[in-house]
């Protein structure tokens, strides 16, 4: 419900919202709701990023390049409210009714209802955060515009990275303190291990990209193909340890999931996605997808590799509260049928996520958990109070799915708004839902491409 409410607000506000963000003449971010696709906004255009970087850097010698440090999390939610209103009247009218009722209160006001009135930091995820990030950043760049000449014509900004183009009548650290006292006024700081000058006195940085880009797997010939895979893979390694801060295993294995493998390299294609796994794990959907996609389509899947790898992360992860290592682990298990012990699972058992669970409790109801659950650490939630908590999606589904071992039900069917939604069949956590078919996500993807291309080429037709 408080994320409700705060989409609710984002939409009531969406034209001050929108104009605001449209101010800005340097980010990539275009105000369009895209009611037709994925996600409620439209995804990073590194094409726009790549070109604009090539006309800074054809009119300038120099561009300094840098973001803001832990950006979502160090975002001070009453900024908000500073950025669409000006901090000075937002400070003079902080106990009028006219600050009460305006855009950035309501939208800090809903914000902090849903992490427990925490007034710093933006979830990381949603679409609203998103939104309420761009909504900052064009506030910081309003700070900015007077301590640097020209930013219009000679910067680019993507999210929180910035790239501003100088020539030598200007030095970095003048860039650079522009830029800190422009975050500083919205409390924010300079990332000084992601700052770096392209041009004539920077570094040039490997082309990644089209390297692997133009690195082939052969479709066809055993030999001839292993060949490829490990030299594919064996690229990615080099250029990942090479570009510490670029996501090349994400891309790499994004990659890897168009290859069509002959069965005779299936298992040394999926040693190296396991390999690359371990080493980041942001990438641990990626290998969830070609698991279990390969296991549906009757492919053989190295299970004992992966059961390895499943009980490793667990053992890593769990302790610590590490829930998306978890939570993944997990999932491909279910998709493997892999079977786990209930004693490797302890540590889950005590991780505060709905999604580790529910999987855990799924898993148990199909048999995949020797010796079944321990449910102890969940029971606090099985409560009216359990509803209103962090942990309310456990809560609620639990009682939908029949999965408390008592049956216990009553606190869900007597809630005012949790028991006509169970009445009407209504569901957040679906038990048979399985990753999207490469084909039908390459499908999707193009036409998405094809939409966002048509409509952010004219976007000013749709505000």
């Amino acid at each position: 419900m408080n994320f409700f409410r705060l989409a609710q607000a984002i939409t009531d506000g969406w034209i001050e919202i929108r104009d605001h963000i449209s101010d800005s003449k340097i980010t990539e971010f275009k105000p369009i709701i895209d009611a037709e696709g994925p996600r409620a906004v439209f995804k990073l255009d590194f094409g726009i990023i790549d070109r604009r970087t090539a006309e800074i850097l054809a009119d300038y010698d120099h561009a300094f390049k840098t973001d803001i440090t832990r950006f979502y999390q160090s975002i001070y939610t009453h900024s908000i409210a500073w950025a669409l209103h000006g901090k000075s009247w937002v400070k003079q009218n902080l106990h009028a009714a006219a600050f009460k009722q305006s855009l950035g209160n309501r939208l800090d006001v809903e914000l902090r209802k849903g992490q427990e009135d925490q007034s710093m930091g933006l979830p990381i995820g949603p679409d609203t955060s998103r939104i309420l990030s761009e909504i900052v950043a064009v506030g910081l760049e309003r700070e900015l515009q007077p301590l640097l000449s020209a930013l219009d014509r000679r910067s680019v900004r993507y999210v929180d990275d910035f790239l501003i183009g100088f020539d030598d009548r200007e030095s970095e650290e003048q860039i650079a303190a522009a830029l800190e006292a422009a975050m500083s006024h919205y409390e924010l700081d300079i990332n000084i291990s992601k700052t770096s000058t392209l041009g004539k006195r920077g570094t040039a940085s490997i082309a990644w990209v089209p390297e692997l880009q133009a690195c082939r797997v052969r479709p066809y010939g055993i030999e001839g193909q292993r060949t490829d895979i490990e030299r594919f893979f064996t690229l990615a390694l080099f250029y990942a340890q090479r570009n510490e801060k670029d996501a090349v295993l994400k891309w790499a294995m994004k990659r890897a999931r168009t290859f069509k493998i002959s069965q005779e390299n299936l298992e040394l294609y999926f040693d190296y996605m396991i390999r690359l796994t371990r080493k980041s794990s942001s990438t641990l959907p990626i290998l969830a997808q070609s698991l279990i996609e390969a296991r549906s389509n009757g492919m053989p899947v190295p299970t004992g590799r992966v059961e390895k790898f499943i009980l490793d992360m667990i053992r890593v992860h769990a302790p610590v509260g590490h829930s998306f290592e978890v939570t993944w682990s997990l999932f491909i298990a279910k998709g493997l049928r892999i079977k786990l012990k209930r004693s490797s699972l302890l540590d889950v058992f005590k991780i505060e996520s709905s999604l580790s669970a529910l999987l855990c409790m799924d898993l148990s109801s199909r048999g995949l958990i020797e010796d079944g659950i321990d449910e102890s650490s969940w029971l606090p939630y099985a409560t009216a109070d359990g509803l209103a908590s962090p942990m309310w999606l456990l809560s609620y589904e639990a009682v939908r799915k029949g999965w408390w071992s008592d049956g216990r039900h009553a606190y869900v069917t007597d809630h005012p708004l949790f028991g006509p939604m169970l009445k009407r069949g209504i569901y957040f956590y679906d038990e048979r839902r399985n990753v999207p078919r490469l084909r039908h996500e390459l499908k999707q993807a193009k036409t998405q491409r094809i939409r966002a291309s048509l409509i952010l080429s004219r976007w000013l037709d749709y505000i």
